[in-house]
């Protein structure tokens, strides 16, 4: 098919500001060249002629529906394509009209294929001695060859000849990712650095083919991780490990597949000019931060400047977002809070230190204030609470070169990390005990820090008095929980999956999943999810009392303000935990309202309720939590699930609940109330 302009019709200009936006790239490896475009253009063709530097004509390619045209340069003895220009036609299929328009290569992104830089090599090289020798992998990728295909941490499934892409056999998002982003290129190159066996890489190749044909440089595609923003950046930085260990470690199969190698390191740089575009960067969340680690890797492996400029730039900007001037990461979750700071000690620590010189600045402001935080909020038991979207697991210390090289004061911050991470084995005793965020929600307290024979008797208490960004937010306002003498008393309910519809994802981010009241005839604004961010405040008096005052309050239902008190001991000697909280509900309206508290309590724990009193009794110790609550006009005990309602469960890992107990205190048509509980520990008596 000869390819042509119509006569100009109303068509014409709506064609053409489509090509006047294109946004062009261009790859040259060696003989190959490649020519692209990154945009979505559903319903429409496109052709594309290369012309020379004298504006003669010397191929045609007719019109498909991908967006990538290769040249094939020895056919014509090219040794340079200096001056070149591409004519992109555009064809509207409902319509029938074309319109075109040429490029000169040197306007558009473009990228010559040259040995990776130095720097992006030894990255790649050290991240690979854990890739290659780890036996999960090595396991893992001997499957993929029998057909089955692990994305931990879920079981095995069939590849199927990979037509799995959209049939999501978990019914899971999190799978649907971990596949995208061809998480499993890691254990392709695992099993064969084991194995030498090239079986796995004709399978990855299989792979790789089959997702391209569908998906890649199409236009309409619809499916969520085909370009989903941190999906698609994994998926790059994959698609350049496999390119890296084929070429350093598989040679005689690199010789034979000489045009896939090209093609998908084409595939690679197409996608890193997608994460430069600012239209696919997701600002400000640590999705953004990974597009943007990703791409810093990118611009220096292809020597690309103008990337290296833009990933520089986003990542100082991510660095001002992402964390208070307190140092506590603003998506709601300490376990982000975690990932995101070792995301940015990972990029400072991988790039010279003459490099990245405004983020350096600044992350030395932040990293020890972050650090901090982590000392604080890890619990007694080593495993980070399950506060937002975080899993009852333990930390790892990713700390240690960073500061043990910075300063005394820098070394005693990791120090003191260290002696909370490793439970009194290690590092210096903190030098405080009680940790208060006022910028960032959260305040912590701990009894004492005590020895490593006493460590897990530790009392270690979180409150969190609201949320900082919509990113991984639950209905938290004021929520608290309470770990003490080796086990859980006061509960979060986790974090389950990312299934944002699944009625139990639904009702662990509910208020009715966390320690804090339900209040009738009132609600969130739904529309306007910055009410939130702005409607609390949370401040501290630990000098003027005898005990330490902490007060979160916050307005964040409508017509309603919730003030939340806790008095915590500020010396108790050899005498048991014990705290008061004091609950005040004002409303702004004449409305009588009923207002109920909730106490959520893990499953081991027995509960006896009489008056006013409630007793809580440890299945494991002689431990017994008291509540002396102010007279109530019910008090009501249920657990997990009472038919398709969901009252309360808990989920500590991924994927997994459990049933545990919520007491419910009830105070009926009330226009405002204030409620004081005494809480305290006793000892059971063996008799």
């Amino acid at each position: 098919m000869v390819l042509k302009n119509t006569k100009r019709s109303k068509e014409e200009p709506q064609l053409k500001a489509i090509l006047d936006n294109l946004k062009v790239v261009a790859y040259q490896d060696g003989n190959k060249l490649i020519v692209s475009h990154l945009n979505d253009v559903p319903g429409h063709d496109f052709g594309c002629y290369l012309y020379n530097n004298k504006g003669e004509l010397l191929f045609k390619k007719r019109y498909q529906a991908k967006h990538s045209f290769f040249f094939d340069l020895r056919e014509l003895a090219i040794e340079s394509i200096q001056g070149f220009s591409v004519r992109f036609f555009i064809h509207n299929l409902s319509t029938d009209h074309r319109v075109g328009k040429t490029f000169k290569l040197k306007d558009v992104t473009y990228c010559q294929a040259t040995p990776a830089s130095i720097e992006s090599r030894e990255m790649i090289k050290d991240k690979y001695r854990f890739i290659l020798e780890n036996i999960h992998n090595q396991t893992n990728g001997a499957e993929i060859v029998k057909g089955q295909l692990v994305l931990k941490p879920f079981k095995a499934t069939s590849i199927d000849n990979w037509n799995l892409w959209e049939r999501d056999p978990l019914k899971n998002r999190t799978w649907e990712w971990l596949l995208h982003s061809f998480s499993f290129i890691d254990q392709v190159i695992a099993y064969h650095y084991l194995s030498g066996d090239d079986a796995v890489i004709d399978c990855i190749k299989e792979a790789i083919e089959s997702w391209e044909g569908r998906y890649f440089d199409l236009s309409g595609i619809t499916f969520e991780f085909i370009w989903h923003d941190h999906a698609t950046a994994l998926r790059a930085e994959n698609f350049l490990h496999l390119v890296y260990y084929i070429q350093n470690y598989a040679l005689d199969w690199a010789e034979k597949n000489i045009d896939f190698l090209i093609k998908l390191e084409y595939m690679v740089f197409w996608m890193g000019a997608k994460l430069a575009e600012e239209d696919f960067y997701t600002e400000h969340t640590n999705h953004g931060l990974e597009q943007v680690r990703v791409l810093l890797l990118l611009g220096m492996y292809f020597h690309h400047e103008e990337w290296l400029k833009i990933a520089e730039d986003r990542l100082l900007s991510e660095i001002k977002f992402s964390f208070t001037d307190e140092g506590v990461h603003k998506e709601n979750s300490p376990a982000y809070h975690q990932f995101v700071f070792k995301i940015f000690l990972r990029i400072l620590e991988d790039y010279p230190q003459d490099t990245l010189v405004e983020v350096r600045k600044y992350f030395t402001k932040i990293a020890p204030k972050a650090l901090q935080f982590l000392t604080h909020i890890l619990r007694p038991d080593g495993n980070l609470p399950i506060i937002g979207d975080t899993e009852l697991k333990p930390t790892t210390d990713g700390y240690r070169s960073y500061f043990m090289g910075r300063g005394p004061s820098s070394a005693l911050l990791h120090q003191e990390f260290e002696y909370s991470f490793r439970q009194g084995k290690r590092g210096k005793k903190p030098r405080q005990r009680v940790r208060i965020y006022p910028k960032s929600g959260y305040a912590i307290f701990r009894d004492r820090w005590h020895p490593r024979a006493t460590f897990l008797e530790s009392v270690h208490l979180i409150f969190k008095a609201g949320c900082l960004s919509r990113y991984h937010h639950q209905q938290d306002e004021n929520h608290f929980v309470l770990y003490a003498y080796g086990e859980d008393w006061l509960i979060d309910s986790g974090m389950y999956k990312y299934a944002n519809t699944d009625p139990v994802r639904v009702y662990m981010r509910s208020r009715k999943a966390h320690n804090v009241p339900i209040i009738s005839d009132s609600s969130y604004l739904s529309s306007d999810f910055n009410h939130r961010v702005n409607s609390w405040s949370l401040s501290s008096n630990l000098k003027d009392y005898d005990y330490y005052l902490i007060e979160g309050k916050n307005t964040v239902l409508q017509n309603v303000e919730h003030a939340r008190e806790l008095r915590l001991p500020k010396k108790q000697g050899n005498d048991l935990f014990k705290l008061q909280v004091v609950d005040t509900i004002t409303g702004f309206d004449e409305t009588l309202r009923s207002v109920c508290f909730l106490w959520h309590i893990p499953i081991d724990k027995k509960i006896s309720v009489q008056d006013s009193q409630i007793k809580i009794e440890s299945t494991k110790t002689n431990k017994v939590l008291m509540m002396a609550v102010t007279e109530a006009a019910e008090i009501v005990i249920e657990k997990g699930k009472v038919g398709n309602r969901v009252e309360s469960c808990v989920s500590n890992v991924f994927g997994a609940i459990e049933d545990s107990w919520v007491i419910k205190v009830f105070y009926e048509n009330v226009s405002s109330v204030e409620v004081a509980n005494n809480l305290y520990f006793i000892e059971k008596i063996n008799i």
